[in-house]
């Protein structure tokens, strides 16, 4: 049985991790299994998501007024990517004026 520091050693010499080009390899980095990062910036609400090894999604959040006097919120997927974005604000920005 494997105890703390013989765990971490354990687990970092058969990690697989993805490097800057997001291949997999052993570039001695971890990637996350579930990543969820919200943006609000000029207006907009979204999100960035993945669960790996699925791609990277950007979703527009849209609120509205409901019928009842509450918001009503729908999520609109902007882009399914393999690569993480960096324009993701952009994106919704865009795809708040398609709406």
């Amino acid at each position: 049985m494997l105890h703390g520091e013989a765990i971490w050693r354990e687990l970092s010499s058969k990690a697989m991790a993805s490097d800057s080009t997001g291949q997999r390899g052993t570039s001695g980095r971890f990637e996350s299994v579930f990543y969820l990062k919200p943006f609000s910036d000029k207006g907009v609400y979204g999100w960035l998501y993945r669960v790996y090894p699925e791609p990277w999604q950007v979703v527009y959040e849209s609120v509205r007024p409901g019928k009842d006097g509450n918001a009503e919120v729908t999520y609109v997927p902007v882009a399914v990517l393999e690569k993480r974005p960096t324009e993701v604000v952009d994106m919704l920005v865009k795809a708040s004026q398609n709406r």
